[in-house]
């Protein structure tokens, strides 16, 4: 069999890969399978009989219908009019084709044009896939016969009935994030802190569940001069958020849920030193663009919003009278900047 330029680069560059592959583990993509056999390649391996040697080669089943897939591969495969088989194959992530590869062979038989599409793919999916010899069987050539009632039309191969290839279910994901943020209304001033969120994104559902902490360090607030409060704010949050695809670069989520946190205050400057601590309750909302540096690393940043369900205020007293120290907006506004690790 002679194999193109492009093919022999293709391997070169996915054994490179593997080699790297080695170093740090990394999440397989989800895949499907579209093997065509187009004119003069009806002998040729089926479609199942390639999944089963792709799925063997990775040492598990892999492979998953369209639906359920990231990466989607097309192959298409053909006779040429000067002798020997050409394999096409095309990679597609939604509807962009992100790759495209092209396999020839001289041979009168495409077993070994087929059994190198399939080692080409199954490294594709995983670069640390076998790469001991895997014969195909082939369909031995038929005899000459009376054409048919009715052409037959090329059709995506599926499993036969009788030999069925597991499907492998679809697994439970998950984000970490780690940011900062700056808000204003919820807390005295434009107060600066630290944010920490998890989601875990169901399989079978279009969102994603997310738990998140946030803490805001001391902000001063003067009654008099030389006479006011240090408060601290920290808050816990539960929601549910958009999806944002994986297989993008760029993507955007929305959240909402709520919110229970507290507010603690300590005087200074006074006679008598005054405490304040409350709780508070608020709905919230986040919009969130993302911009994927790395295949499982992500920046995300957007704005937030959170309405309180009651306006807390604190105050002191002075010689003047009561003097006001910080009440909560009836909105409050905020910026959001973090890292995602997509686990």
């Amino acid at each position: 069999m002679r194999l193109s330029l492009g093919s022999l680069l293709l391997l070169l560059v996915t054994l490179l890969a593997r080699a790297a592959a080695a170093e740090e583990p990394v999440a397989l993509e989800l895949a499907a399978l579209n093997w065509l056999r187009l004119d003069g390649a009806e002998s040729c391996p089926s479609g199942a009989e390639v999944t089963q040697a792709i799925e063997q080669r990775l040492g598990h089943a892999t492979l998953v219908p369209k639906e359920q897939a990231n990466l989607v591969i097309e192959v298409r495969l053909a006779a040429r009019p000067e002798g020997g088989f050409r394999v096409e194959i095309t990679l597609a992530r939604g509807d962009a084709v992100v790759g495209r590869r092209e396999l020839d062979s001289d041979e009168p038989s495409c077993q070994g044009v087929a059994e190198t599409a399939a080692l080409v793919i199954a490294l594709t999916i995983d670069p640390e896939a076998s790469l001991e010899p895997l014969p195909i069987p082939t369909a031995p050539a038929r005899a000459p016969q009376k054409p048919a009632p009715a052409p037959r039309l090329a059709v995506s191969e599926r499993p036969a009935p009788d030999r069925p290839v597991p499907a492998s279910k679809p697994s439970w994901q998950a984000d970490l994030e780690l940011g900062g943020a700056i808000a204003t209304g919820t807390v005295p001033n434009v107060a600066a802190g630290l944010l920490l969120r998890g989601r875990a994104l169901p399989p079978a559902l279009p969102f994603a569940i997310e738990l998140e902490a946030a803490y805001f360090p001391a902000q001063q607030v003067e009654a008099q001069p030389g006479k006011g409060a240090d408060f601290r704010t920290f808050y816990l949050g539960a929601g549910l958020c958009s999806r944002a695809t994986r297989a993008r670069r760029l993507g955007a989520s929305l959240c909402a849920g709520g919110q229970i946190g507290a507010i603690a205050g300590q005087g200074y400057g006074f006679d008598v030193t005054p405490r304040f601590r409350t709780l508070t309750l608020a709905l919230a909302a986040r919009g969130a663009f993302w911009l994927r540096v790395l295949p499982r690393l992500a920046l995300v940043l957007g704005p937030t919003i959170a309405i309180p369900l009651k306006r807390d205020y604190f105050e002191t007293e002075t010689a003047a009278g009561s003097e006001s120290l910080f009440r909560l907006s009836a909105i409050g506004l905020g910026f959001d900047l973090g890292v995602v690790w997509e686990l």
